[in-house]
This record gives structure tokens, sequence and C-alpha cells, in this order.
């Protein structure tokens, strides 16, 4: 018989993933961002590389999720690492597909699944940056994919007025290290709510809404007015906007201290993950981003009905607006739970990323694809 002290034979049970790859393989958010990442380099199209570079970032934030507790703020530089490698979930999907579209068609047709791993990457390292330098989980989020959105767009204006692929890329980087340094270097210590107004009695501007507020006034005056035949870009913009600045604010930590915490403050405001704090955030950002498309189409009368048109974003503003409102129902069935939230995020940002991927890949079967100058779903207006 074997004595009772010697030592258990390791073959028998053989080699034991490491503790912390153990821990986060029981995330589910993780894998979510993983199969996510993978389909969205499959799907994506080498002539909307710009748009799975913000894909990769929503993605990353997805596989983030909420700090465990006691990290994060108190203890940011343990957050660091352990953020870094949860972005790596999304990398590896992408990666994946990369990979596979490498070795079936070529290395060309693996640039987009590419894209979708770097964006995933910087957008992961941003968000750890960000934390591990005082700011709170849900404003990196949303400060995050404010940038990688930036970037995107960049890329996809160089798209549009005829860049090469090397110019599309070129354009992305330079966005997103303007936006990544500026943040990191203004917005460091910045430990304002991301969540929106918080009671009647007190109320706070929600964070990040002048650039938004900018965003669409500029939006409105170059897509429906100054370039009409541009018109399409102006759903990504208020769709972008209202994704960074929502689903982050609705989907924030769980737990019973934070719930005591912000129940007992003066006031008795909101409790954040709430239909309270979720449905006025919701409200305040849908009629924030939509009126300059509502003014549009009431200025542009029957042309506003066109595809690509103000309806058209209204319409796609909207489907966000609801999928922002089904993920504050459940995150806030989860009560306490910080898993909960986690989830409701990751899957809002799929679901995000999967709408963002599809509608590029019908783009770019279209007559008059948006790498085009003068796209207008349909034909010429």
């Amino acid at each position: 018989m074997r004595p009772a002290d010697a030592p258990v034979s390791a073959g028998r049970r053989g080699p034991a993933l490491p503790v912390p790859l153990r821990i986060e393989a029981r995330r589910p958010a993780a894998w979510i961002a993983l199969v996510a990442a993978a389909g969205a380099g499959l799907a994506g199209s080498m002539a909307a590389a710009p748009l799975t570079v913000a894909v990769g970032g929503l993605l990353a934030v997805a596989a983030i999720g909420h700090p465990p507790s006691g990290v994060g703020v108190f203890l940011p530089r343990r957050w660091l690492p352990l953020a870094v490698g949860r972005g790596l979930w999304p990398v590896a999907g992408a990666m994946l597909a990369a990979v596979w579209l490498a070795l079936r068609d070529g290395p060309m047709a693996a640039v987009a699944a590419g894209s979708v791993a770097g964006g995933a990457a910087a957008s992961a390292a941003l968000v750890a940056a960000l934390i591990e330098r005082g700011t709170i989980e849900g404003v990196a989020a949303s400060q995050t994919l404010a940038a990688i959105g930036a970037a995107a767009a960049a890329g996809l204006a160089a798209t549009v007025a005829g860049g090469s692929l090397a110019a599309q890329g070129a354009a992305t980087a330079v966005v997103w290290i303007a936006a990544a340094g500026g943040l990191l270097a203004g917005q460091a210590h910045d430990r304002q709510s991301a969540f929106g107004p918080s009671s009647a009695r007190h109320r706070r501007p929600i964070a990040g809404a002048g650039p938004a507020m900018a965003s669409a006034l500029a939006g409105m005056a170059g897509c429906y007015f100054l370039a009409p035949q541009y018109a399409w870009a102006y759903a990504p913009i208020a769709v972008g906007w209202f994704v960074a600045l929502a689903v982050p604010a609705v989907t924030p930590p769980g737990g019973a201290a934070a719930v005591r915490l912000v129940r007992s403050a003066a006031g008795r405001p909101a409790v954040p993950g709430t239909w309270a704090r979720a449905v006025p955030l919701v409200a305040k950002l849908a009629g924030l981003l939509g009126w300059p498309a509502v003014v549009a189409a009431v200025l542009t009368g029957s042309e506003a009905g066109r595809a690509g048109g103000p309806l058209t974003a209204l319409a796609a503003l909207a489907g966000a607006a609801l999928l922002t409102v089904a993920t504050a129902a459940l995150a806030a069935r989860g009560g306490r739970s910080r898993s909960i939230g986690e989830v409701a995020r990751a899957l809002a940002l799929a679901a995000v990323a999967a709408g963002a991927v599809t509608a590029a890949s019908w783009a770019a079967r279209t007559p008059h694809a948006p790498g085009l100058p003068g796209f207008w779903p349909g034909g010429t207006p």
C-alpha cells in the first residue's frame, strides 16, 4: 500500500492549467468575446478593415468586464496584468480566424481578422492603462470605446477618400495614438461617474455628452446638408456614441457593498445597474443623438426615407436603445451579482459587433459600396 504521506503522481491527473487561466476560463464573457472575434474575423471584409478595428475594441471591453473585488481603483497595478490577459481572449479568437483565412485564401484574406485582433489588443491595453492611473472601470470602458471609434472613423474616411490600405491603416493608427495619448495625459485621474443623472435632486451631466453632441451636430451638417451623398455616415456616428456611453453605464460592477454605499448616499440616488438609473440614461442619450436626425428628416421631406437617410439612422439608434434596455434588464436581474453584469455587457457588445460586421458586409456587396466616394445604398441620390 502507498504510504499516506506519499506524493500523488502528477502523471495520473495529467498537466494542469495555470490557476489564473482556469479561473478566467470559467468566465462566460471571455468565451463570448473569443467566439465573437473569430466570427467577426471570418465574416469581415478587407474593404471595411477600419470598421473591424472598432469591432475588436468592442470585444476587448466585453472580455475585460469588471475588476474583481478589491482590485481596481484601490490596487490598480494588480488590475493591469489581469486586464491585459483578459483582452487576449478576443485577440486569440481573431488570430485563429486570421490563420485559417491565410491558409485557405492567402495572406491578404486575413487583413480583416488581423484588424479585429489589433483593435482588441490596443483597446485592452488602453483600458488597463486608464484603470492603472485611477479612472473608474465604467469610465475607462466608455473612453476606450470612444477612442477606438474615432480611430475607425478616421480609417473609414480614408477609405471613402479612395486611400490605399496603407493609408487607411496610417489614418487609423494616428488618430488612435492621439486619442489614447490625450486620454492618458488629460483624464488619467477623472473620477466622474459615467452613469448619467442619478436622481431628481442630484443631477450631473453624462460623461462624454459634450463630444458626442458636437459629433452629432457636425455629422448632421456634413452628412445631411453639405454632402448628402454621405448621409449613411450619420448612423454609425450616433450608434457608436450611444453604445460607448450607454452600455458600460448600465452594466456597472455589482456587489452588496456598492449597493449599500449608493443607497446610503444623500438623496438616495438610483442604484447603478437598475431600471431607475438605466432608463433615464437611455432616454437622454437617445434624445441627444437622435434629434439631429429628426431635424434632418423634417427638412429633407420625402428624401428622409431613403436607405441610409435620417430615418435609417433613427431606426439604428432605436435598435441600439432597445438592446441597451434589454441589457439593463438582464443586469438588473442579477441583483448583486457581478458576473451577470459582465455577461450582459459581453452579449450587448457582441451583438453590436455582429451588427456592424453584417452591415459592412452588406454595404460591400452593393453597387455603390461605402469604400467608394459618394456611397448611397441603392444608387446615387
